[in-house]
């Protein structure tokens, strides 16, 4: 269930129509708007802070293609889950988490 749900939400996500860039663009520029004001004394140059949004944006469709697969496959999504899962990761996992478990 919870692969199927993942998929699909990837798949909509990634859908060109759905035009996730413009609306994450939006979330991104402000966060880096906070975080370079509180970072940095001086304010962050226009053509710097537009380098920086597009990056990220670039980053994270290229991290949804990559779950979704190139036909909208759940491969990405089975390789997530059977890392996330794996005895060896979750030895490696911060305690503040280990209640989850």
């Amino acid at each position: 269930v919870f692969m199927g749900s993942f998929v699909a939400g990837a798949v909509a996500l990634a859908d060109p129509d759905m035009s996730l860039g413009d609306h994450v663009s939006i979330i991104l520029r402000d966060e880096i708007l906070s975080w370079s004001s509180a970072a940095q004394p001086r304010a962050l140059e226009s053509s710097m802070l537009i380098a920086k949004v597009r990056q990220n944006v670039d980053s994270i469709s290229r991290r949804l293609a990559s779950v979704t697969g190139p036909e909208g496959g759940s491969s990405g999504v089975e390789q997530l889950i059977k890392n996330s899962t794996a005895t060896g990761n979750l030895c490696l996992m911060s305690p503040m988490w280990h209640p989850w478990l």
